[in-house]
């Protein structure tokens, strides 16, 4: 019985442990979603879009020091979903990588709450 109380603590130990030097918080999730258009003609766009979040580990916040949690291409329709676990920071930026234009950071220091789905509506994206 003493052997099962230990193991059962050690594990939770264990869990709080690499709770606390995760960059994402352990049983939260983000999600946001949104429709890509181009500038120049109002049509949906298809371009990669990263989710990205600040580095717990950094004292700075900034666009340049985040990290990634999720990326993905947006459909035909423009339209995109970003999942992720929630960051600690709780700070988001939406980057989008278009041909032309190269990186632009549409989003920064965005707040999303927790299970809940933020949509960041339509984005213009130059091309």
């Amino acid at each position: 019985m003493r052997i099962k109380i230990k193991i059962v603590a050690l594990l939770f130990i264990c869990v709080i442990t690499l709770n606390f030097c995760s960059q994402k918080k352990l049983f939260e999730k983000v999600q946001f979603t949104g429709r890509l258009i181009h500038y120049n003609n109002q049509l949906p766009a298809q371009f990669e879009i990263h989710l990205k979040a600040d580095n717990v580990y950094i004292s700075k916040s900034s666009a340049d020091g985040s990290v990634e949690l999720a990326s993905t291409t947006s459909a035909a329709d423009g339209t995109f979903t970003l999942k992720s676990k929630a960051s600690k920071r709780n700070r988001y930026y939406l980057q989008i990588i278009t041909p032309d234009k190269g990186t632009i950071f549409v989003l920064q220091n965005a707040k999303a709450v927790s299970n809940v789905v933020t949509n960041v509506g339509d984005i213009v994206v130059p091309y």
